[in-house]
This record gives C-alpha cells, structure tokens and sequence, in this order.
C-alpha cells in the first residue's frame, strides 16, 4: 500500500535507526562519529 510518499526519518527508540533517501550517503559519518572500525551493515530483500 503505497500512495507515492517517499518516507524519511530518524528513528531513536529503542536504537537509532537511520532511514530513506540519501541515508546510506550517511553511513561513513555515522560510523566515524561512533568511532566505528569495522562495521557490519545488514540488509533484506524487503
């Protein structure tokens, strides 16, 4: 069910989730402001 919207968002309860347009642009920041190394990034068909 869609009626053409594209959603975007920040999520921050109970994890900060990070959705829509432009987010995997994001990622490299993200991880860096965290001190991340080596993060893993999982993903679903759906």
């Amino acid at each position: 069910m869609s009626d053409g919207k594209i959603l975007k968002g920040n999520w921050n309860y109970p994890t900060r989730v990070i959705f829509g347009p432009g987010s995997i642009a994001r990622l490299p920041e993200f991880c860096r402001s965290l001190g991340m190394k080596k993060p893993i990034l999982m993903t679903d068909a759906g």
